[in-house]
């Protein structure tokens, strides 16, 4: 670039090398010179929407990815990436037929079948998202998104068996966002383990990590003597685990181990199917010290809230509800409603304006949280860590879930083989919360009107 300072073909590779190194922000710079100084290049057209589309700025990504095909309309890949583009959009007809004409380029194109896949599973059609997958896989054996994928469509249609085998292909899928612990000892597959020492770690986030820490005391059953690290903020909660000999957060020094096993690859390791989850609640407790005293009056029902996600989870928009969608259960009569809510949706201003008796959000660990939620009598929650921790905790909890649900909660059913005091609420039309928000509302009047019966 220095012999060259007019070459696009330069500010091009460095701003691949800065993509692959997670730099986007400088990439960016980069891709946007060799565009200046080339309009007419595809591939760098192309290299600006897959930014554009990583960074959520869809539009811009389509207006790239079309601005690619109209410079090369042989190419196949440049289609694809449109598809993928439109499917975020909700353009799901333009989207189809945009991959399908980079498959009639390329009929053996493996991510475009990834795409069809995508495709079908954002509008629930779930067996077509599974057949699409497993073409992908036929054409590229060693395609570790496909197989992760894959492992998710079995999981959510309760073929558990199979889906936790194609589950551990997402420690090859680059992209995957916890990336692999590298051990010289074996992971752990259910071998026999009695006398050993065994290092169970924590991976992905708060709400895997909760959900699999049931299968902790059951590692111990068998004789192991268990190591056990977990996120920080969940390391005082984890303490309630007395089959655990030394719990430690990330970044503790490791103790000689013999074994490990990541907690996502326990069920894996027991063989887990529908029938054998382990689902034997409470597996964890509240800190009795912690429990909040709450001023109610004793004839209301009890009921914390939680209405929004992690914002940084790549489906928040479809899991989390705009503060609108809250109206119906406030004209719930002898309710009292706490909210729970952290992070930046519990400072909107609607959210202040609304008739909480109180705000039990907690700053600090999950311990706080686990004290808040003993002191309620239901908890009403999106798909968060929330939802988890409830159920862990063995309270009552319902369930917000959006119309493409996570694998966990399987399809079809109002209860969860996970968590026996949980009640799932669906959407049955995408983005619309309106008919399960009446649901629950009609829900909560009959717990709230029949004296306050225990509501599981």
């Amino acid at each position: 670039m220095l012999l060259d300072p007019a070459s696009h073909e330069a500010y091009n590779n460095l701003g691949t090398i800065f993509a692959s190194l997670g730099d986007e922000k400088t990439a960016l710079i980069f891709f946007e010179a060799a565009a200046t100084l080339n309009p007419d290049a595809a591939d760098i057209q192309s290299n600006l929407g897959n930014l554009y589309l990583k960074s959520e700025q869809v539009e811009v990504a389509i207006e790239r990815y079309t601005r690619a095909i109209a410079l090369a309309p042989e190419v196949a890949t440049y289609y694809n990436h449109l598809g993928k583009a439109l499917i975020v959009a909700e353009r799901y007809l333009d989207a189809e037929a945009t991959i399908r004409r980079a498959l009639t380029l390329r009929p053996d194109y493996p991510e475009a079948y990834l795409n069809l896949g995508f495709l079908a599973l954002e509008q629930l059609q779930i067996e077509k998202a599974e057949e699409h997958y497993r073409k992908a896989i036929l054409l590229d054996p060693d395609l570790a998104m496909a197989h992760t994928l894959l492992g998710q469509m079995l999981l959510l249609q309760g073929k558990l068996a199979e889906g936790w085998a194609e589950q551990e292909w997402r420690w090859r899928w680059k992209e995957f966002p916890s990336p692999k612990r590298r051990f010289p000892q074996p992971q752990w597959r259910g071998e026999a383990i009695a006398g050993a020492r065994i290092f169970l770690h924590a991976e992905q986030g708060f709400g895997d990590t909760l959900q699999m820490l049931r299968y902790v005391p059951l590692v111990a059953a068998r004789g192991a003597i268990v190591v056990l690290e977990v996120h920080p903020e969940l390391n005082r909660l984890a303490e309630s685990i007395k089959a655990v000999s030394h719990l430690m957060v990330r970044g503790d020094s490791i103790p000689e181990f013999d074994w490990h096993c990541p907690l996502m690859s326990l069920p894996l390791a027991f063989g887990t199917t529908l029938e054998t989850i382990p689902a034997n609640i409470p597996y964890l407790y509240p800190s009795p010290p912690l429990t909040p005293v709450l001023a109610h009056p004793s004839h209301t029902l009890k009921v914390g809230l939680v209405w929004a996600g992690n914002p940084r989870n790549l489906r928040d928009r479809k899991r989390s509800l705009q503060l609108a969608a809250l109206a119906p259960i406030f004209a719930v009569e002898h309710v009292s409603l706490y909210s729970l809510q952290r992070g930046a949706a519990s400072a909107d201003s609607e959210a202040a304006s609304l008739p909480f008796a109180a705000s039990l959000a907690q700053t600090g660990d999950f311990a706080e949280t686990a004290a808040a939620l003993s002191s309620l009598d239901l908890i009403l929650t999106v798909d968060t860590a929330v939802a988890h921790l409830a159920g862990a905790l063995g309270k009552p909890v319902w369930i917000l879930l959006p119309r493409v649900p996570s694998w966990r909660w399987l399809l079809d059913r109002e209860d969860s083989p996970w968590y026996p005091t949980a009640r799932l609420f669906r959407q049955s039309v995408a983005g619309d919360w309106t008919p399960v928000m009446q649901s629950v509302s009609a829900a909560l009047a009959s717990l709230a009107g029949a004296g306050l019966e225990d509501p599981d």
